[in-house]
């Protein structure tokens, strides 16, 4: 759980924005079934499976979609990876540099229990760096993609910003 004895008032702001999505999160997930994590409730979900090596991977990153087909629907264990490893570690790899290695970002666990473990891990990691008590969080500052920092704002989409975005860092 993140420490909300912060003294800056807008980072214990976001710090218990977040603590809230993630008692949410973690109590709606509570008694997840294999089952359930793994339920595919039409053909060709995109989900986690075992490989030859039976160790659970992602085989999509990203789903296509397109005007003439519906988004493809993902299974619980998909969701479940897409916010731990893809968003959590990808913002703490993306955003700030002296990270350490996070791991191979397509494996997963293949049991729910696992899954909801790995997922609790990545919270706390992501909390735990207080990034959001850091001059780079406040200023917007991205990390490009050999590890430097950018010195400009970050938009929506984690590029720099542009005078279209309607999203805006706050400097202090």
């Amino acid at each position: 759980m993140a420490d909300m004895s912060v003294p800056d008032p807008v980072t214990r702001d976001i710090l218990a924005i977040f603590e809230r999505a993630r008692s949410r999160l973690f109590e709606r997930l509570e008694d997840l079934t294999d089952a359930e994590y793994h339920w595919e409730p039409v053909s060709d979900c995109i989900s986690i499976r075992p490989g030859d090596d039976g160790v659970f991977r992602v085989a999509t990153l990203f789903p296509e979609s397109s005007p003439e087909a519906p988004d493809p629907l993902t299974t619980i264990a998909w969701r479940i990876w897409h916010i731990g490893n893809l968003c959590l570690r990808g913002y703490v790899v993306h955003f700030f540099e002296d990270v350490p290695e996070l791991g191979d970002r397509h494996e997963w666990p293949g049991t729910a229990k696992e899954g909801i473990q790995a997922l609790a891990e990545d919270w706390e990691h992501f909390i735990g760096i207080s990034f959001v008590d850091t001059p780079a969080f406040r200023q917007g500052r991205k990390r490009n993609s050999c590890g430097a920092g950018q010195e400009k704002p970050v938009c929506r989409q984690g590029g720099p910003a542009s005078t279209s975005s309607n999203w805006h860092v706050a400097t202090n």
